[in-house]
């Protein structure tokens, strides 16, 4: 069973070194779906073993990334 089109969405960020696959991040996504929320989670550029596929590296003064997210 799939989330209506129109559930509330949360983007989750992960710590420095987290990403989508850590446990924690796991266990928020499943209870946000559980409630009826769209979960997302943000892996910052380089973190979490993804690689690196541009020239800009991860900054947390870089917002782009996240206002691309954030528009989708």
């Amino acid at each position: 069973k799939g989330l209506p089109a129109d559930a509330p969405v949360l983007i989750l960020l992960p710590g420095l070194t987290g990403g989508s696959q850590d446990s924690y991040v796991k266990w928020m996504a499943k209870e946000a779906y559980a409630i009826g929320i769209r979960p997302v989670v943000f892996n910052a550029r380089g973190c979490a073993d993804s690689p690196v596929t541009s020239a800009q590296f991860y900054s947390a003064g870089f917002t782009e990334d996240m206002r691309e997210v954030v528009e989708l």
